[in-house]
């Protein structure tokens, strides 16, 4: 299979091929991630009001520290034409969101040595068929997808994602360097 490759990722989507089960990630142990204003290297940066509107709601469920991800979730990198990826796993539990935000990558450019952070692109890879109240907004789009549909954008490109339904939303985030 040739290597999903683009100049400028923003908003470029698909469907990958499913290659997980729901107990791929469902197994995982997961820690609750809050988010407060004030905190440093949040890895994302948004308005004060939005914490003093959304308060505990600001968080998501991520793997525990030290924990591996399985290869499956790595050998996902393999669609895409990027530099540098890391993958991680992230839960919504019913209520929970990241308000309207640009990301910050402290931990990524640092580590990557990545001095312009437009060359960073994230994806988010939907592990589930979308339930009704999942969202996940780039810009002024909202993006729809079942299992193995991919988003991408760029940067500081600004987004929100958000679990305003019943169930549980779990989704693959892969960080990469567009060269």
């Amino acid at each position: 299979m040739e290597k999903i490759k683009h100049k400028n990722w923003t908003h470029k989507n698909g469907y990958l091929p499913v290659s997980w089960k729901p107990e791929d990630y469902l197994t995982v142990p997961y820690t609750r991630r809050d988010h407060d204003h004030g905190q440093t290297n949040l890895g994302f940066s948004t308005a004060k009001a939005n914490y003093d509107l959304y308060k505990e709601n600001v968080s998501v469920h991520v793997p525990v520290d030290g924990y591996e991800l399985p290869k499956l979730f790595w050998d996902i990198c393999d669609n895409f034409d990027l530099k540098e990826m890391v993958v991680s796993l992230s839960m919504y539990t019913p209520g929970m969101l990241l308000p309207w935000h640009t990301d910050d990558f402290p931990t990524y450019a640092r580590n990557k040595k990545v001095q312009d952070k437009e060359k960073i692109v994230r994806i988010i890879v939907f592990l589930h068929d979308q339930k009704p109240g999942h969202q996940l907004w780039i810009e002024d789009k909202c993006y729809f997808g079942d299992s193995g549909f991919y988003v991408a954008w760029t940067g500081t490109t600004k987004h929100m994602a958000a679990n305003i339904g019943e169930e549980d939303r779990y989704v693959l985030q892969i960080t990469g360097i567009n060269e």
